[in-house]
C-alpha cells in the first residue's frame, strides 16, 4: 500500500513536471472533493464503530489522556522543529497536527499553503507511519509499550495496529484503537486551526 502511494505521488510529479500531462484546470475543485468525501468517510467509518463508543464508555474518561498527550507532543515537537528550519511555527504546527494522518492532512494543507508544504505534510506523516510500522519493536523494548501507540499517532488504529498488537498484548491494542479514533477526530480541526495562522 505504502510503496503505491509513494509511486502515485511519484507519477505525480514526473507528469506534471515534464509537461506530459497539461495543466488540468478543475484539479483545485477535485481536491475539494475528495477531501469532502474523505471527511464524510472517516466521520461515518468512525460513527458506525458502536463498539468503541461503548468500551470508552467502559474505560472511562481516563483513556483520553493517552491521545490528548500524543496530540500536545506531537505539537510541542513541532513547535521545535521550526526553530531548526525555514518553516514558520504556524507551518509546522499544521504538518504536526497530521499525526500520521498523511492523506487527509496533506490535502487540507495543499489547499491552504500550496502544493510544495502539502507534500512536506504528505511525507512527514507518512514517514510517521512507517517509522512506527518498523520500529515498533524496538521502541517498546526501549520505551514501553504504550510508546508504540505514541508513536503510531492516528494510525495506531488501522494500519499500524497490527504490529502493535503483535509487539504489546491486547489492552495496548484496544488503548490504541481508542487513541487512533479519538486523534482521528481532532486532526481536521487542528490541520485547519493551524493551516488557517499561516
Amino acid at each position: 500500500m505504502i510503496v503505491f502511494i509513494i509511486g502515485s505521488m511519484i507519477l505525480g510529479i514526473l507528469l506534471s513536471y515534464f509537461s506530459i500531462i497539461p495543466n488540468i484546470p478543475f484539479l483545485d475543485n477535485l481536491t475539494q472533493i475528495v477531501l469532502m468525501i474523505m471527511l464524510f468517510t472517516v466521520g461515518f467509518d468512525v460513527g458506525g464503530n458502536k463498539k468503541v463508543f461503548i468500551d470508552l464508555k467502559k474505560k472511562g474518561l481516563k483513556i483520553i489522556l493517552i491521545p490528548i498527550g500524543i496530540a500536545i507532543g506531537s505539537l510541542l515537537f513541532s513547535v521545535l522543529i521550526s526553530f531548526f528550519s525555514e518553516l514558520t511555527i504556524w507551518v509546522t504546527l499544521a504538518i504536526g497536527s497530521g499525526m500520521g494522518y498523511y492523506s487527509l492532512s496533506s490535502i487540507i494543507i495543499t489547499n491552504a499553503m500550496g502544493p510544495m508544504i502539502g507534500a512536506i505534510a504528505f511525507l512527514t506523516n507518512m514517514f510517521r507511519e512507517v517509522i512506527t510500522i518498523i520500529f515498533t519493536p524496538l521502541f517498546v523494548k526501549l520505551f514501553g509499550k504504550l510508546s508504540a501507540v505514541a508513536s503510531g499517532g492516528a494510525p495506531a488504529m488501522d494500519t499500524a495496529l497490527g504490529v502493535i498488537k503483535k509487539y504489546t498484548n491486547d489492552e495496548i491494542a484496544f488503548i490504541s484503537i481508542m487513541s487512533g479514533v479519538i486523534l482521528t477526530i481532532l486532526i481536521p480541526f487542528l490541520v485547519t486551526l493551524f493551516s488557517g495562522m499561516s
